[in-house]
């Protein structure tokens, strides 16, 4: 019951930030196109299966495969967010700052 429980708080989680992300966007005069919802829906995809890796690694009782794997897999998904970042938020966001 638990596992469907934190299931469904971590995906409230990653569809408010997509809208979120279209929300600003669209306060910026951005439309956020096609690409921009595949690459951002595969970003967080990218990272509800390294935390599913984490937790059964753990699960499993081999907790040094999660701190293995899960470092060098979160090492991409760092990649990711941060190519995301640079892909996907206006070019302006950085000079308004």
């Amino acid at each position: 019951m638990f596992i469907f429980i934190l299931t469904g708080i971590i995906t409230t989680a990653f569809l408010l930030s997509i809208y979120c992300l279209h929300a600003y966007l669209k306060a910026g005069g951005q439309k956020l196109v096609w690409w921009k919802w595949v690459l951002s829906i595969l970003w967080m995809f990218m990272t509800y299966i390294v935390f599913g890796f984490i937790g059964t690694s753990i699960g499993e009782g081999s907790s040094g495969a999660a701190l293995r794997g899960g470092a060098f897999f979160m090492i991409f998904v760092i990649a990711g967010g941060v190519l995301f970042y640079r892909f996907i938020l206006p070019r302006g966001a950085k000079a308004k700052k």
